[in-house]
C-alpha cells in the first residue's frame, strides 16, 4: 500500500490504525515524508476502534488529517469524505 500511495493519484486515505506489521501513525508519518515534498500529500483519515476522547487529537498531532470510529456509520464517511473534498479543492487552488 506504501508504494501504492508514491503514486500522487489517490488522493484520500482511510488509514486503518491498527496493522500488522506497521501502525498507521508510522504509515501516516512514511507517506508524508514520500509525497509532502512533491506537494501532493493525500487526505489520511484515521479510522480505529479507540474511542478516548483525546485519541482524535493525537492522530491529529500525528499528521492524520481527520478521524473516523470504529464501526463506521454510512453518514459519519460521508461527512469525512466530503470535508477531504473541500480540503483538496482549496489545495489545489
Amino acid at each position: 500500500a506504501l508504494e501504492a500511495l508514491r503514486d500522487p493519484i489517490h488522493d484520500i486515505v482511510l488509514m486503518d490504525i491498527e496493522m500488522p506489521e506497521m501502525d498507521g501513525i508510522e504509515a501516516t508519518r512514511l507517506i508524508q515524508s514520500a509525497r509532502t515534498q512533491a506537494g501532493t500529500r493525500p487526505y489520511i483519515i484515521a479510522v480505529t476502534a479507540h474511542a478516548m476522547n483525546d485519541i482524535r487529537a493525537r492522530f491529529l498531532a500525528a499528521g492524520m488529517d481527520d478521524y473516523l470510529s470504529k464501526p463506521i456509520m454510512i453518514p459519519a464517511l460521508g461527512a469525512a469524505l466530503e470535508r477531504a473534498i473541500a480540503h483538496l479543492h482549496a489545495r489545489r487552488r
